[in-house]
């Protein structure tokens, strides 16, 4: 890892990452100040990132598939092959090319639909949570990939209907605009005079009504 406040660098090793029971982090770096230096700490972020997008094959990860966690800001088919495989791929195209899933709803950045794939219904919710990324559930046993074929179906199918940034035209602006502090309205004129000191508070008159910004600009 790069240091942020030198030039160099700093060895970062992770033993048994995949047992969180028995996993150690060790730093180069002369940090005894704590548990965990920055470095760690940022190494294991990086870990984490790269273990959500799928690019440790030798890793056993079991998958949730009633939450799972995709890390995409809008939907990316780059992103999307990262986090299936080829056969789940090739399934999603062929179950889009007989049926379409259907939107039960669409606002507030979240989908709800139902997929009818093989004989069963699969209900689908692909939701934006606040860090932008998806959140997204599905009932089927898929445990190998963070999006299973009935996600990815869903996401293909949105990506070709309405293109990458779909769920930006779902974002319900009035709502955050009521969620967010309101500001409290003060006169300008008001914060002109609680800004300059009063002219009867100095002892030199030729520095009444002067900022200190102003102060270094006199002849």
């Amino acid at each position: 890892m790069k240091s942020d406040t030198h030039a160099n660098f700093y060895k970062v090793t992770i033993s048994k990452y995949n047992e969180p029971a028995t996993m150690s982090v060790r730093c180069q770096c002369p940090y005894n100040l704590g548990d965990i230096c920055r470095h760690e700490a940022a190494a294991l972020f990086q870990l984490q990132e790269m273990l959500d997008r799928n690019q440790f094959d030798a890793f056993d990860t079991q998958y949730d598939q009633q939450h799972t966690l995709i890390k995409m800001k809008s939907i990316d088919l780059k992103t999307i092959k990262l986090l299936t495989s080829n056969h789940i791929l090739s399934e999603a195209d062929r179950i889009l090319r007989k049926t379409q899933a259907v939107i039960k709803s669409a606002k507030d950045e979240k989908v709800e639909a139902e997929l009818r794939a093989d004989g069963k219904k699969y209900p689908l919710i692909l939701q934006r949570n606040e860090e932008r990324n998806f959140d997204t559930h599905c009932t089927c046993d898929e445990h190998e990939h963070p999006l299973c074929v009935h996600k990815t179906a869903l996401f293909l199918q949105l990506l070709t209907a309405h293109g990458p940034f779909y769920f930006d035209t779902l974002r319900n602006w009035d709502k955050e605009k009521t969620n967010s502090s309101p500001l409290t309205a003060i006169p300008l004129a008001t914060i002109w005079k609680a800004s300059l000191p009063s002219p009867t508070s100095t002892a030199n008159p030729s520095c009444a009504y002067s900022t200190p910004l102003l102060k270094k600009w006199r002849p």
